[in-house]
C-alpha cells in the first residue's frame, strides 16, 4: 500500500495499522505532492506539528542506520524516498 503523509489528511499516523510491505511517502516541504499522487495513495495520514511551527522535518524525525536507537531496528530495511 502507498501511505502518504500530508498536512491535508484527517487521519492521524498514530491510529493507522501499518503493514510490513507499506511504502511510506513524504512530499517536499515546499510543494507537497501532486493531486495524482494524493488520489493514488491508499492512505493519507497526518503527523501533527507544534502550534506556531511551520513544518516538521521528516529527515530529522526518522532514525538513521548508523548510531540509531534500538527502536529503529523495528523499521523496515528499505529506503524511504520523498516525492
Amino acid at each position: 500500500r502507498l501511505v502518504l503523509f500530508t498536512t491535508k489528511a484527517a487521519d492521524s499516523y498514530l491510529d493507522f495499522s501499518y503493514r510490513r510491505e507499506d511504502i511510506l511517502l513524504f512530499g517536499r516541504e515546499s510543494a507537497g505532492v501532486t493531486a495524482e499522487i494524493v488520489a493514488a495513495a491508499d492512505a493519507r495520514l497526518a503527523i501533527p506539528i507544534r502550534p506556531g511551527s511551520r513544518s516538521s522535518s521528516s529527515s530529522a524525525a526518522w532514525p538513521s542506520r548508523s548510531g540509531s536507537p534500538k527502536s529503529a531496528s523495528r523499521w523496515p530495511k528499505r529506503s524511504i524516498c520523498a516525492a
